[in-house]
């Protein structure tokens, strides 16, 4: 599928097509982590979320569903580093000053920012984090990770 058919119906200036298809190209070369030219769908389904929701709790629920990678309703602390590095990526991708401003890759953000929610967040201390404990860090000290994916949303916006 051209990336230009995904917006044939959309009423836009050829400015702000030719702007949608360098995003969806950008978006799609950083999803494509093995350069097959294929994006899995954890890949994607994790981009949009990211891009797409409003709703914290919409996204705290979708992405422990989505990072519980062995399905035991827990996310233990590589789980949870590996999607805040498909967070930071989007992130910086999104919005390049990002990373100069957080002065670190997106792979060691995410294993500090990881490192730190399990510090707050794992109030039972078994090495996992239940839904409840995600997402009460995700909604309430998250907030710094929502305020950072919300500003980097705004750099794809087409207004």
């Amino acid at each position: 599928m051209c990336l230009r058919d995904i917006a044939k119906d959309i009423e836009m200036t050829h400015d702000e097509e030719d702007r949608l298809v360098l995003c969806l190209e950008g978006l799609y070369d950083l999803f494509d982590k093995n350069g097959d030219s294929k994006v899995s769908k954890k890949e994607l389904v994790s981009g949009l979320v990211i891009l797409c929701s409003d709703d914290k709790h919409d996204k705290a629920r979708t992405s422990f569903k989505l990072f519980d990678l062995n399905g035991d309703s827990a996310i233990d602390i590589q789980e949870m580093t590996a999607y805040l590095k498909s967070v930071f990526q989007i992130v910086y991708h999104t919005d390049p000053r990002m990373e100069i401003e957080m002065e670190c890759d997106a792979e060691t953000l995410a294993r500090r920012t990881a490192e730190h929610a399990f510090e707050e967040a794992d109030l039972d201390h078994d090495s996992s984090l239940s839904f409840s404990e995600f997402q009460k860090w995700y909604i309430g000290s998250g907030q710094e990770i929502n305020d950072i994916v919300t500003g980097a949303s705004r750099q794809v916006s087409l207004s």
